[in-house]
């Protein structure tokens, strides 16, 4: 690894394999990538020093072409110089031990997310009664922006199931049980914490809540902090990538 520079990509082929499944981009849409930084992957000490928040999230990017070529451009932009990432508490240099890329699992609407962005400008612009306030909200105009692209995702193809628990394959194996059964298609992401199980929506035919809402009361019982959820924000840590040092990678079915 090179120590100028954040070095986050560890195998392409893998980036490729998760564009190859991701939904091709149709009229206004866009694919949302974000380089990140979690607090809970820091020491009590760096926690101290670096001041995050728990989750924040640094130049936030659009992919509007549905090329490999740009999409992995896209990714590369964040392999900058060390020192290019600044905490927003103190403006400490943020490590790569605690950062990772995520992606949408599905693309994002423009327009919904420019109609977002002109309703909340609006607020902001006649809501604020004082030079101080219109220029502190004026400053963070490019942040909301972003965020309504963030929150524009169309849920198209991918339901994210998240399986905050560890790599406790107990769990995993029984869920790609009911699936395999069920005829469900789906894919296996292993993460730092766990698993993100992306399932092709249009190959779902039953309730299958109801797993996850049993897998999920099994798991507190282990441990209070484990969760099998469905993902409502459809972001993932991108494979082929490294999540605080945890190289992030699809899982053969073989293997489980």
């Amino acid at each position: 690894m090179n120590k100028e520079y954040y070095d986050f990509i560890y195998d392409e082929q893998q980036i490729k394999k998760m564009f190859n499944i991701l939904k091709p981009l149709e009229k206004d849409e866009v694919y949302f990538i974000s380089l990140s930084a979690r607090k809970k992957y820091l020491t009590d000490e760096e926690k101290e020093n670096i001041q995050l928040t728990k989750m924040e999230m640094f130049q936030r990017k659009l992919v509007k072409e549905y090329k490999f070529s740009h999409f992995l451009k896209t990714v590369k932009e964040y392999e900058m110089r060390i020192g290019s990432v600044l905490s927003k508490g103190n403006d400490t240099i943020v490590p790569q031990k605690c950062m990772l890329i995520y992606l949408t699992i599905n693309p994002c609407s423009s327009s919904r997310a420019l109609k977002r962005f002109y309703s909340k400008s609006q607020e902001l612009l006649f809501n604020s009664y004082s030079d101080k306030s219109l220029i502190k909200n004026f400053r963070r105009i490019s942040s909301m922006l972003n965020t309504c692209f963030q929150q524009s995702m169309n849920k198209s193809k991918f339901i994210d199931i998240d399986m905050d628990i560890g790599h406790n394959n107990n769990f995993l194996y029984r869920l790609a049980k009911e699936f395999d059964e069920k005829k469900v298609e789906y894919h296996i992401i292993e993460t730092k914490g766990g698993y993100h199980i992306l399932v092709e929506k249009d190959t779902i035919k039953y309730n299958y809540t109801k797993i996850i809402q049993s897998l999920n009361i099994e798991a507190k019982k282990i441990n209070e902090k484990y969760e099998v959820i469905i993902n409502e924000n459809g972001m993932i840590p991108l494979p082929g990538t490294l999540q605080a040092g945890f190289k992030v990678r699809f899982v053969p079915r073989n293997l489980l």
